[in-house]
């Protein structure tokens, strides 16, 4: 559904000089610079879902939440005094509700798969229990569907009213004492529990944590992950209620990518249709939902709700609505897919800010091999040839990208700065010179991804949206149909397409590996990766200024970048200076607090109390 949105002249102002999701170069990078590794270990895992509590006022994040910052309703919680006298909530009271035992099972069982498989476990689950040690000691040890259990009681705060919880013959609840927290922090304790059974397969875990994921609960996390199992919970052959359907079109990047392309159809329909009759009518898109539609729009159709190799395409109820659109119009479309950064008023216009109020945080890379495919990327796009099939046998369509502008449209493969990024890019990471953020860049848009130019010596930081694994795998199981598409050098040219695949599955060997098949790889790579020397030259030697972005013993591990955007500094040794109004930004030296004033000054509290 198309919501209108009245632009104010100083919106189109911003919009038109925004920089946003254009790549920014770091050229100052110091190189003599010791850097040491610092006493905590803040290692994480790529696939470790990271939840935060937000004030519900100012969004700074809450370590522990205190009692008396938490509203009467239970539902919003605040980091300050301060904070809760200048919420603009309106309490509605609180209002508890008494659930008996025998519906409480009732609502379980209403839960449960039409397939019986999690009744099934319902069923074995229920004469498990004696009391709630009993529960979670099965829950902990890896039981799914107990955690499941606990975690529904929790999200809907069912507790026991029989006194001590030790000796309630109701073992099925979370303890009395946490209806006085607030649902955040409830919720986050259902989120965990969740998350436990929907790694054991429960489907309806898998499908209770998207919805937290997406809930506006107070709770920061990850909304790639929602996306995710609710993918998992379709796979699994789970039938999804129409709400859950609905959430998951409606939070799925590149279905968003296919309706906005509708959405400029309907809008322009009878536009285009007296001045553009019978001639060919452009329909640009800065996305992956474009690139789809420039390359494979014929063949979805085909395909009839599944991708090149019989796997799910998310969004084909969303395209065959465009494609009644184009028909009933009469249009003659020319898809045009713009690369990451393209179009960057545009996307200023969806964005609600240009950057969080808190500090970015990176996970650092790790180097290249050829078990983990990224000596083999590099390979590959270092010997790329204008004669070689896959570059002869590619799809062809035109495109756009941020050396050429937004509305000059240029055919694939001509970008000759595309190409030269594309091996920069696999040469940084090959090198392990590279990070990318666990946190947004662009608020409710996409992530960062930092990289070290090896042949020059300066670092860059790229945006793209932030597609979740499912939508990633769906795109390379399309463009399958012409494995000259999926070569390493091709996809490394969109920022867009390239990082989520490094995030999600390290380099573009292991993710066709996994998504297209075996047959797919040894068409584009040849031989097997342990049939091959490990010896691939993967750029130069060590630069020290690298040394200092990306130390090695940082690989795997948590950084804080300052809050200058232009500043390349991260707290590898030295921790940060904390603005001491909001207390929710960082930077490294006071000078970077001031050149960043002008930016801040807005999000700030102090800011906006002048």
């Amino acid at each position: 559904m198309m919501t209108e949105k009245i632009l104010s002249s100083s919106d189109l102002e911003a919009a038109a000089n925004s920089d946003v999701c254009q790549p920014k170069l770091y050229s100052s990078i110091p190189s003599a610079v010791k850097v040491e590794p610092r006493k905590e270990v803040r290692e994480i895992g790529k696939d470790a879902m990271m939840i935060e509590k937000e004030c519900a006022e100012c969004k700074k994040k809450i370590k522990k939440a205190k009692q008396a910052f938490v509203c009467k309703c239970k539902k919003v919680l605040h980091c300050s005094y301060d904070c809760k006298q200048a919420s603009q909530h309106e309490c509605q009271g609180r209002n508890p509700w008494k659930l008996s035992f025998k519906d409480f099972g009732s609502r379980l069982k209403e839960t449960t798969d039409k397939d019986g498989t999690d009744q099934d476990m319902f069923n074995e689950g229920m004469g498990k229990y004696k009391s709630l040690d009993d529960m979670e000691r099965l829950a902990k040890s890896g039981d799914p569907f107990t955690a499941y259990m606990i975690g529904v009681s929790y999200s809907q705060r069912i507790a026991c009213s029989a006194g001590d919880s030790k000796k309630s013959p109701v073992p099925i609840y979370m303890p009395e004492k946490y209806l006085e927290k607030s649902t955040t922090e409830t919720d986050e304790i259902a989120m965990k529990w969740f998350q436990i059974a929907a790694e054991g397969g429960v489907t309806n875990g898998m499908i209770s944590l998207a919805h937290k994921i997406y809930s506006s609960n107070g709770l920061k996390t990850d909304s790639r992950f929602g996306f995710y199992w609710l993918a998992k919970a379709i796979e699994s052959g789970a039938e999804l209620e129409p709400e859950t359907m609905e959430l998951l079109e409606s939070k799925g990047m590149l279905i968003n990518d296919i309706s906005a392309v509708g959405e400029s159809v309907e809008m322009q329909s009878e536009f285009l249709h007296l001045l553009q009759r019978g001639k060919q009518v452009p329909l640009v898109g800065p996305n992956l939902g474009a690139l789809l539609l420039a390359t494979r729009y014929s063949e979805i159709e085909k395909w009839g709700g599944k991708t090149f190799n019989g796997g799910i395409f998310y969004g084909f109820r969303k395209f065959s609505n465009l494609v009644r659109q184009i028909n009933s119009c009469k249009l003659v479309p020319q898809f045009v897919a713009g690369r990451g950064g393209s179009a960057s008023g545009v996307t200023r216009l969806c964005v609600p800010a240009e950057r969080l109020a808190s500090n970015t945080k990176f996970r650092q890379g790790v180097k290249g091999t050829t078990d983990n495919g990224g000596l083999l990327d590099v390979e590959q796009v270092s010997k790329a040839s204008k004669d070689a099939w896959y570059t002869t046998e590619r799809s062809n369509y035109l495109m756009t990208c941020v050396h050429n502008g937004q509305f000059n449209f240029t055919p694939v493969g001509e970008c000759s700065q595309c190409l030269a990024e594309a091996v920069k890019r696999t040469t940084g990471v090959a090198e392990g010179l590279y990070s990318i953020s666990i946190t947004e860049t662009v608020p409710g848009y996409g992530y960062g991804a930092r990289y070290f130019t090896v042949a020059d010596g300066n670092m860059v930081l790229e945006t793209f949206k932030q597609y979740s694994q499912p939508e990633i795998c769906c795109v390379l199981q399309c463009l399958m149909s012409n494995p000259a598409d999926l070569h390493p050098s091709h996809l490394a040219e969109d920022p867009n397409l390239y990082w989520p695949i490094i995030w999600f599955y390290g380099s573009v060997y292991t993710a066709l590996l996994e998504c297209c098949g075996l047959k797919v790889v040894k068409k584009i790579y040849g031989k097997l990766s342990k049939y091959r020397s490990k010896k691939i030259p993967s750029g130069g030697p060590a630069i020290p200024s690298s040394l200092t972005a990306f130390p090695s013993f940082a690989i795997g591990e948590m950084r804080m970048a300052c809050g200058n955007e232009v500043c390349p500094s991260l707290d590898h040794s030295d921790k940060f200076l904390k603005c001491s109004s909001c207390k929710v930004r960082y930077y490294c030296s006071p000078e970077c607090q001031r050149a960043d004033w002008k930016k801040h000054k807005p999000e700030c509290r102090w800011g906006k109390e002048q």
